[in-house]
């Protein structure tokens, strides 16, 4: 895989993904940094709760389970075979085949005496890919399973490849994308690894995942096979085993589709995405899309429909009081952050709750945000400040102030259940060979730099269940 393979966007110091799963938080997608210390707005009412996001139904049997001896290694094709278009499969074979501990060595890790916190990585070293996990206070990775080959492109309004732990910590959801325009989504557990998204050959159903907030079912992106362009898109309940359960109704508009991370709202009663409706010109509107997934909110029993909020630049962080839905989004030509009730729909769209959201990355476990700012330098330019800032008092309290070899933009990959520590990805270095994972202290000025390659895909590790 070559970096050009997976794109990632720029700014001077801010790329918003989020993705941490907290007690306080439900977020969705990747996360991100934060900010020097200075006196904010305060967003009012309750703390935020971070989601998960989804990816696509249809069933495929269980591969071998992991084997406790032998070490991976990477698979070569049988005479005839199209690598390209065997990436996806080979990638299940390389991590929970005959011949991998993976599984077994991870388990090993997170049964230490002295329970330190992990990280679960997908990286590229540029001729292959490697899942390894990450020491939390050393910083020393263990590869897992090597001899990956995954060169496929980030899925349209969709992350290039997802990392999800159950909320029971039993299994992960893994999403790749891979050659020949393929993605799949696998479940992996000590049970082996199945196929869970519907394999459509020549087209990306895209693979971000949510789990339910009970651990029984999971959402997903499926495509329709179709001449449109874009192909009709739709969301897909499976079961953990890949077992179909229910496939959502379009959403209410006319060329238009979810796009986007996918958040389940921690009382289970609602599902959300960003979507964005197209037209001959390209993009119409965008908005936020939330599905009702109880017959308490319905608008008959056993329907599961849409229901639309037109907001520019809309980008979903989480969930407050366990219903309400946050987001940020430009209102009235500035970033702000808002809230929805969905039940409150239509009557009433959404309420600002915080400006200057701009600089706002994610959200990590107890009630705080990890902002990016830029910090002037001088006439010779600007460097990115990252941060922490309480949700209650809108202050934030600086984390680092990283040197200008380290880069100018962060992508935060996650936060460890504790909120102790986060995850980052410097986007863009000066003059390095290429973006570096950084574990940084939310409680201490502490920051270890990992030796991986480039982060495709990361997730904290829950304690054993």
């Amino acid at each position: 895989m070559t970096s050009t393979n997976r794109t990632f966007a720029l700014g001077l110091g801010v790329l918003v993904l989020a993705g941490v799963a907290a007690a306080s938080w439900v977020a969705f997608g990747r996360d991100a940094h934060a900010a020097p210390a200075v006196a904010s707005p305060s967003p009012a009412g309750a703390a935020l709760v971070a989601a998960t996001p989804s990816p696509t139904p249809g069933a495929a049997g269980p591969v071998a389970s992991p084997s406790p001896a032998a070490t991976s290694r990477p698979l070569l094709p049988p005479p005839g075979r199209n690598l390209l278009c065997a990436e996806v499969d080979d990638f299940a074979t390389a991590v929970a085949g005959p011949d991998s501990d993976a599984w077994a060595t991870l388990q090993a890790l997170r049964a230490r005496p002295t329970p330190r916190p992990l990280l679960l990585a997908l990286v590229s070293n540029g001729s292959s890919d490697e899942l390894v996990a990450v020491d939390g206070a050393t910083g020393t990775p263990t590869t897992l399973a090597e001899g990956i080959r995954l060169s496929g492109t980030i899925p349209r309004g969709g992350t290039g490849d997802t990392l999800r732990w159950a909320p029971n910590g039993s299994g992960v959801l893994i999403g790749v994308s891979g050659g020949c325009n393929r993605t799949a989504v696998y479940a992996w557990s000590a049970a082996g690894i199945s196929r869970l998204d519907r394999f459509i050959a020549d087209l990306k159903p895209g693979i971000d995942v949510a789990w339910s907030p009970d651990g029984g079912a999971v959402a997903t992106y499926e495509e329709a096979a179709s001449p449109i362009r874009p192909p009709p898109r739709f969301v897909g309940i499976v079961q953990p085993d890949g077992t179909p359960m229910l496939t959502l109704q379009p959403l209410p508009c006319d060329d238009c589709a979810p796009i986007g991370p996918i958040g389940w709202s921690p009382d289970g009663r609602w599902i959300s995405a960003a979507y964005q409706e197209y037209g001959p010109s390209g993009e119409r509107a965008a908005g936020v899309a939330l599905a009702c997934m109880s017959d308490a909110c319905a608008a008959s029993p056993g329907t599961r429909a849409w229901k639309l909020v037109l907001l520019a630049h809309a980008n979903p962080l989480g969930w407050r009081n366990g219903h309400e839905l946050v987001a940020t989004a430009t209102v009235g030509g500035h970033r702000r952050v808002v809230a929805i009730d969905p039940d409150a729909l239509p009557r009433k769209q959404m309420r600002v709750i915080a400006t200057g959201a701009s600089n706002i990355l994610g959200a990590i476990p107890g009630d705080r945000l990890l902002v990016a700012d830029p910090e002037r330098l001088g006439p010779d330019g600007y460097r990115t400040v990252l941060a922490v800032r309480d949700v209650k008092t809108g202050r934030d309290r600086l984390l680092w102030r990283p040197g200008l070899r380290v880069g100018v933009g962060f992508e935060l990959l996650g936060a460890s259940g504790d909120g102790s520590l986060v995850a980052v990805s410097n986007v863009f270095r000066p003059g390095g060979p290429g973006p570096q994972l950084w574990l940084v202290s939310t409680v201490a000025r502490r920051q270890v730099m990992v030796a991986t390659g480039r982060i495709l895909a990361a997730t904290w590790v829950p304690p054993l269940p």
